[in-house]
């Protein structure tokens, strides 16, 4: 056996699977069966068995032996012998690090895509490498993977299989491919020149896959295309890259003689646009280029990319100029009218929230109009952790629903939620802190949300870091300087020197103590906090009161140069630091749970009522004799119904029932009444109400926690099983303090 590895023997001779098992072996110490092999790359054993001859015989020149025996299968040779190999597999682009399984479906899902007529089993084995009875699997597979895109792949005995839907939709589905088929996908945005984006496309990327979607010298082309683009609108080099992939995809189709149908109205809604004035000049670009037909439909088509139809677009509001168009405002506004009069939190008066909302809807209408499909893999951390802003974001899907006519999704609601939930946040009392603050930037893979909510929860949970930048990305892996002490990001950066850490952006308790623990490692302990810069407010303050300052940035820049000077000599005293934390935990304010204003006098069980507004009394009057609100709150929540309509409504069968706290309350106070027959309010969907929940807030702060415990039971079908059917108020406490304890 050679140490080397023999010149006649070529890695892009050997099948892309048999690679993947054969790297997997380098690296095994212990036996491994077919049956786990088999298990792993979804294929049958005799397939494993045929890969292992083919590895048995790719051994015969090298340093190493395979070993097959009754207890598994291992690969013999000296521990260097192996690195070396797998130092040389890794190496070369012939090894995918696309798995076998992925890699099998990558190429069916191309073939699909591409298909003018029904593909039959039989015509793919051989391009997937695969026995007939995993091609099946892979079917099944591939039809999940189409259907959550909303297209449908038809399946028929002695016909074959064929995707089914619109044009739209299977070029957003080439377009996913493209991205989901390459490995590291994230590199393709360092590429700076249209030659490196090709030759990393080439590299990366199955060449089937590849070719079928697009015409990879295409690509190039359009890239240069998008140069002056990119000039006069620059927020787009965040995501010039994909892009122009999405172009290339579009262009391909369009060779191929497929065209986009849009309606007329659908077409004159996105002429309206801003963006439509750029997508027209790129596609005439494009037509005097590729030499090809685009009309009014296809500029419209890609205007509906670049307002961020597809959900891997990013798009960061802070570098954006946005557009407040008089439609989406109007839908924006009556959103946060919804959730002000819903759960009256006001949060209508959040500038922040509201131009977030806008950058957020004005896409999300169009995803809607059209009927794209998209994930949301926050949506369970979101729903189980920020309730509130989930129900938040539940009732202003409402309001839109009932405006533009279309069902909304929960993946959708999820997103709205993101911005509600960094909204809710900033409602929240912040500990202040004597010292200066270490300062953060915040990164995420895309948009804006995951940025906004995981800046307020570092703000509210860690108040001596000061977040002063929210960015994605792209755009952090292109900044030559990091003006901040460290970054916390929702995705793993590379290239980048300033200390950084990647958390979850919702940052779940264990990431809080993560993040808490590392901040502590990577800037200092706790007492040496960059010192100086505890100083820094006062010593402005102390020289205002003294002097005239003609340049204040310069005064700044001057004592931040002397802070880096002295800083390294200073250490806080302790007992400086016990008495900060001593003062942060004297002023913070005791945080009302729902238990805490929910108490046993103000529960009635199996209750009778004739109409909503026997059942507003009844609720009310259990607050007016807690001594919470006064006789005209009573009146003021049945005048809300009244004007308002059943928006309390929110889920099936609940009523959550409150007025403004200007019309009667004295203090935190909430009330549950549950009726042996349910009364009808006149929701559409969420009829009839047999729960009815009245609460009394003094502000928009201090009742928020308690009405997050409140939409922590609405997410229980169970809990509300078991108060509906309570016979007594102490079940319903029960129930209420094992969900909310």
């Amino acid at each position: 056996m050679n140490t080397e590895w023999p010149p006649a023997v070529t890695l892009h001779s050997i099948k892309p699977r048999v690679q993947e098992i054969f790297y997997e072996l380098l690296g095994k110490c212990t036996a491994t069966t077919t049956e786990e092999l088999a298990e792993r790359y979804r294929l049958t054993t005799r397939s494993i068995r045929n890969d292992l001859d083919a590895i048995a015989k790719l051994c015969e020149d090298l340093p190493v032996k395979l070993i097959r025996k009754r207890n598994g299968v291992w690969l013999n040779g000296e521990p260097d012998a192996k690195l070396h190999i797998q130092e040389q597999l890794r190496n070369s682009h012939a090894l995918h690090m696309v798995n076998v399984s992925n890699f099998r479906l990558y190429r069916l899902l191309s073939i699909l895509l591409t298909a003018d007529e029904p593909i039959v089993v039989k015509q793919v084995q051989d391009l997937l490498e695969a026995s007939a009875r995993t091609v099946y699997t892979d079917m099944d597979r591939a039809e999940t993977w189409l259907g959550e895109l909303g297209l449908q792949l038809t399946r028929k005995p002695h016909y074959g299989a064929k995707v089914e839907g619109s044009e739209l939709l299977r070029r957003y589905a080439c377009f996913k491919l493209l991205l989901d088929a390459c490995p590291r996908v994230e590199d393709l945005d360092l590429c700076y020149e249209p030659e490196s984006l090709c030759e990393r496309l080439i590299a990366q990327m199955d060449v089937v896959v590849l070719e079928s979607i697009i015409d990879v010298a295409d690509v190039a082309q359009i890239v240069q295309l998008l140069g002056e683009m990119i000039q006069k609108r620059p927020h787009i080099t965040t995501y010039w890259t994909k892009f122009a992939l999405y172009a290339a995809v579009v262009l391909k189709r369009i060779k191929r003689g497929y065209q986009v149908l849009l309606t007329k109205s659908n077409v004159k809604q996105l002429q309206e646009t801003h963006e439509y004035a750029y997508a027209v000049q790129f596609v005439d670009q494009l037509r005097n280029a590729f030499r090809v037909t685009l009309g009014d439909e296809e500029r419209a088509a890609i205007t509906l990319y670049m307002l961020g139809l597809y959900p891997n677009l990013e798009l960061d509001a802070a570098y954006a100029t946005p557009h407040y168009d008089p439609f989406t405002e109007n839908l924006v506004r009556k959103m946060l009218s919804a959730v002000d009069t819903g759960l009256g939190i006001m949060l209508s008066t959040d500038e922040d929230l509201f131009r977030g909302l806008i950058l957020h809807i004005k896409p999300m209408v169009c995803r809607l109009l059209h009927g794209m499909v998209i994930q949301n893999e926050l949506l369970n951390e979101i729903k189980e952790d920020h309730t509130l802003a989930y129900y938040a974001a539940v009732l202003a899907g409402q309001r839109l629903e009932s405006i533009i006519g279309k069902p909304i999704n929960a993946a959708e609601i999820g997103y709205i939620a993101l911005h509600f939930g960094a909204a809710l946040e900033r409602r929240r009392e912040r500990p202040q802190v004597g010292f200066g603050k270490i300062r953060a930037w915040v990164v995420c893979g895309g948009g804006i949300g995951t940025g906004k909510i995981l800046q307020s929860r570092i703000e509210v949970s860690l108040p001596n870091l000061n977040v002063e930048r929210v960015l994605d990305q792209e755009q952090v892996q292109r900044t030559s300087h990091v003006d901040a002490d460290i970054i916390v990001s929702t995705v793993p950066l590379t290239h980048v020197s300033c200390p950084h850490i990647v958390v979850n952006p919702l940052l779940p308790l264990p990431d809080y103590h993560r993040l808490q623990r590392w901040v502590q490692v990577v800037v200092s302990e706790p007492n040496t906090v960059p010192v100086a810069a505890r100083l820094k407010v006062s010593i402005q303050t102390l020289i205002r009161q003294h002097f005239d300052i003609t340049e204040p940035s310069e005064v700044e820049k001057e004592i931040d140069r002397m802070f880096a000077r002295v800083s390294s000599y200073l250490t806080l005293r302790q007992d400086t630091l016990d008495s900060e934390t001593s003062r942060v935990e004297r002023n913070r304010k005791k945080v009302l749970r729902m238990l805490d204003v929910l108490t046993e006098d103000c529960i009635q069980v199996q209750n009778r009522a004739q109409s909503p507004e026997e059942v507003i009394k009844t609720a009310g009057a259990l607050l007016v004799q807690a001594g919470a609100v006064e006789p005209r709150y009573v009146e003021a929540m049945k005048t809300s119904l009244e004007v308002n309509g059943p928006y309390m409504v929110i889920v099936p069968g609940v009523a959550i029932l409150h007025a403004k706290p200007e019309d009667g309350v004295r203090r935190v106070c909430m009330s549950l009444v549950t009726l042996s027959e349910g009364i009808r309010f006149g929701h559409k969907d969420n009829d009839p109400v047999d729960i009815a929940i009245a609460f009394s807030a003094v502000d928009q702060t201090q009742h928020l926690q308690a009405l997050s415990d409140l939409m922590r039971i609405l997410t229980d079908e169970t809990a509300l099983h078991n108060i509906r059917t309570a016979d007594s108020v102490a079940l319903v406490l029960e129930t209420i303090s094992q969900i909310v304890a």
